[in-house]
């Protein structure tokens, strides 16, 4: 090694390393130094830890939703350290979003994270209708749901026709329920 000194601080860069075993999820694992990224002394050990994951994530997603300027994008476990960087990426591209959390005093902080709504399942708001009067009855263009189990349906019947609901999490549990409606223009 001679870009890193022993005992210095790095975060791992992985590529085919997690197809041989030597995955994220351990104590110890040997990289070459071109995968290794130092990590300045004024970053805490926490921030370093979400550094590749949370940021390449949120990117990844919001790109896959293509979710133009100035539509909503709606998202559960926002107070996550994930929610809350989608929230800013979101905020920097245009994008307005309506986030959903536990407790309500998450709010104020959301929002001064740049959040343009957030709602309160402790609250027992009911999302459908908050989503719908936000949007204007247009619906969330897209979502993510961290959560699953029953909020799954709730967050699906909250994005407009054709729009895309990725479910990333089973915070809720491991099944995601989803109502159906039949159009009958379908059949005609």
């Amino acid at each position: 090694m001679t870009t890193v000194a022993k005992g210095q601080r790095v975060v791992p860069f992985f590529g085919r390393e997690l197809h041989t075993g030597e995955g994220s999820w351990q104590q110890y694992v040997s990289l070459r130094q071109e995968f290794v990224w130092p990590v300045p002394d004024s970053i805490s050990d926490v921030a370093a830890a979400q550094f590749i994951v949370n940021p390449w994530t949120v990117y990844g997603i919001l790109t896959d939703l293509k979710v133009p300027k100035g539509e909503y994008v709606l998202q559960t476990a926002a107070g996550s350290v994930l929610g809350r960087q989608l929230i800013q990426l979101a905020k920097h591209w245009g994008i307005k979003t309506i986030n959903i959390v536990r407790r309500a005093e998450q709010k104020e902080e959301l929002k001064a994270l740049g959040a343009d709504e957030v709602l309160s399942t402790d609250e027992e708001e009911d999302v459908t209708t908050r989503v719908k009067e936000i949007t204007g009855g247009k619906l969330a263009y897209a979502a993510l749901d961290a959560v699953a189990g029953t909020l799954t349906k709730q967050v699906a019947a909250s994005v407009r026709d054709g729009g895309q609901v990725n479910i990333y999490g089973v915070l809720g549990g491991y099944d995601a329920i989803v109502g159906w409606e039949i159009c009958s223009e379908a059949f005609v």
